[in-house]
């Protein structure tokens, strides 16, 4: 028997009332399919009516109620008078991890309107205010397309107001290295040439934070699966108490972001065919084309 009150009830008793009360409303706001944000406010509002504030909640109701705050509070503020206050978001693409997880060797997603993706993929209480896009420019010294593709490729994102360019740079370099036949104690080397790009994940983190600093948004969403981004979005979510989504264009979510992220989503392919641009664009300079290389019926 439970700790008996001073008003005749125990603990127990009112732990396991508490439970069926958060339950009874958590089911009814499933059967009348409201969103979460309106589940979470009519469970608070139910059970304070039913139960009290000062009554304990027992396990299965604290865990109801904390998966439901922590589902509510990635996708919606709630203000004094009850409103749905839009959510302020910026969104950070790391422009390489993207690409070589979901559009390297399929040129038919390349002409990729990342802004439209992101709204997509997000919640409509996401008001998407700025998309900072980070890559760098190839060099074209093995392909002298790549580079004229990825200029067309840069003109079309900046024809959205939302979009901010930030580039990096590559470096190729000649490098001597152990060939894979003679690991781990062989001594044969071969020389080759190395690309890295360089600057990408500094220039997120760097803006992230800034961004932070200056109270820029409510929400930020990353579409990366870069474990290096990790100390950065700590001091993000920790420090400065936002809210982080994480955006994985791989299969498989980075050990080291996912434990950082208030919520997750991925890019369908669905997604990808619905986010391409127009095949004809036009900007202050004129119109421009998809490259035909890019082309589905080509």
């Amino acid at each position: 028997m439970g700790l008996i009150t001073p008003h005749g009830a125990s603990v127990a008793w009112k732990a396991r009332r508490s439970s069926l009360v958060v339950a009874a409303l958590f089911i009814a706001g499933e059967v009348m399919g409201l969103s979460e944000m309106l589940k979470m406010l009519f469970i608070r509002k139910g059970s304070m009516w039913a139960v009290g504030r000062i009554l304990p909640l027992s396990p299965i109701a604290l865990k109801i109620s904390r998966h439901l705050r922590t589902k509510t509070i990635r996708h919606a503020n709630i203000s004094n008078d009850n409103n749905v206050k839009p959510l302020r978001t910026h969104v950070y693409v790391d422009g390489f991890n993207l690409y070589y997880g979901k559009l390297k060797g399929k040129p038919q997603y390349k002409w990729l309107n990342i802004y439209a993706l992101s709204k997509y993929i997000l919640n409509h209480e996401n008001d998407v205010l700025s998309l900072h896009y980070f890559s760098a420019k190839i060099s074209g010294e093995r392909n002298s397309e790549e580079p004229i593709r990825q200029e067309i490729y840069f003109r079309a994102l900046q024809t959205v107001p939302q979009v901010k360019i930030h580039l990096g740079h590559f470096l190729t370099k000649r490098q001597t290295m152990l060939s894979a036949d003679s690991w781990p104690k062989g001594n044969v080397f071969h020389e080759v040439i190395r690309t890295e790009e360089k600057g990408s994940d500094v220039n997120l983190a760097t803006q992230l934070l800034v961004d932070a600093f200056d109270d820029a948004f409510d929400v930020a969403v990353i579409i990366s699966n870069d474990g290096d981004l990790k100390s950065a979005i700590s001091v993000v979510r920790n420090r400065f108490k936002k809210i982080i989504g994480i955006i994985n264009p791989h299969s498989h979510m980075s050990l080291d972001l996912k434990p950082l992220a208030h919520f997750t989503k991925k890019i369908s392919a669905k997604l990808l065919r619905k986010s391409q641009f127009p095949d004809e664009i036009e900007d202050s300079t004129g119109k421009f084309k998809k490259p035909d290389s890019w082309r589905s019926d080509t």
